[in-house]
């Protein structure tokens, strides 16, 4: 596949990018500052991918990355602040997205082909588990950035005839090293989950920061989303590593959904 990266620069998109080498598809990293991924990057990689530099709220920018460039499948990893960090200056995760979003419906009109693509969210926005269909952990969750539920509602007012879109929902990501590098030697052990945290239910025992936990509140409520943070923290190398891997498949099964995630050990199972 062709794959657009917009955020190659950030931490999750820069490992993205030998992830999806490793399992043989073309990419394409769109970032603000050139220099900053080539900065990052080691030579070996940097040979293997194609830079493109522009402005991702720029729809026409966009728009000719992807038909320029004959992208079949993009992967937004831009702007996106931690779904559970309520502190700091305001994200344009949402403005980002849409722009992107709307890009991709112009350029799949164009030439009348849909594009696909993935958003990467935060596991606020995952149905919760016994309760009514769409009643989702950020309704819980009072004095957090709305990026997220913004991102959701533009995505989810695009039909899937016009743009095959997917929301990734991950927890908390964490980094096994800072070396960026390129490797046929692939292999993760996470599970995907539509719409819901796979293997999670209600009941759990996790613990949160007491920074996070002060923002969060310590009533049921938040006792439950400490124990889905904690269940559910992964390696960002493994969520890449799994979402390269998936875009092998034609099939486009994740297509119109959210997806859950989950680390789990000794696991032949890829999604429930």
């Amino acid at each position: 596949m062709r794959v657009l990266v917009i955020g190659a620069g950030g931490k999750l998109g820069s490992r993205l990018l030998p992830a999806l080498l490793a399992h043989s598809h073309t990419v394409f990293a769109f970032v603000r500052s050139q220099s900053k991924l080539e900065s990052l990057l080691p030579p070996a990689l940097l040979e293997k991918i194609t830079i493109i530099s522009g402005d991702a709220e720029d729809i026409p920018t966009v728009k000719s990355a992807l038909l320029e460039h004959g992208i079949d499948i993009l992967i937004c990893t831009a702007g996106s602040p931690s779904a559970l960090d309520g502190s700091g200056p305001p994200s344009r995760q949402g403005h980002i997205s849409a722009s992107i979003a709307h890009a991709a419906v112009q350029a799949g009109r164009e030439r009348k082909n849909p594009v696909k693509g993935w958003w990467v969210t935060g596991v606020v926005l995952l149905d919760i588990p016994g309760r009514l269909p769409g009643e989702i952990w950020l309704d819980h969750i009072p004095n957090l950035r709305p990026e997220h539920r913004l991102t959701a509602s533009t995505l989810y007012s695009i039909p899937t005839t016009e743009l095959g879109w997917t929301i990734l929902c991950p927890s908390g990501m964490t980094p096994r090293s800072t070396a960026l590098t390129y490797s046929v030697e692939v292999g993760n052990e996470i599970v995907f989950g539509a719409n819901y945290a796979p293997y999670f239910e209600l009941g759990g025992k996790g613990e949160l920061p007491p920074p996070m936990r002060a923002r969060l509140g310590d009533d049921e409520m938040g006792k439950e989303i400490g124990a889905l943070v904690t269940e559910h923290t992964a390696i960002m190398e493994d969520i890449a590593d799994r979402l390269a891997e998936e875009l092998e498949k034609p099939t486009g099964d994740w297509v119109g959904k959210k997806v859950g995630l989950k680390y789990v050990p000794g696991t032949t199972v890829k999604a429930i």
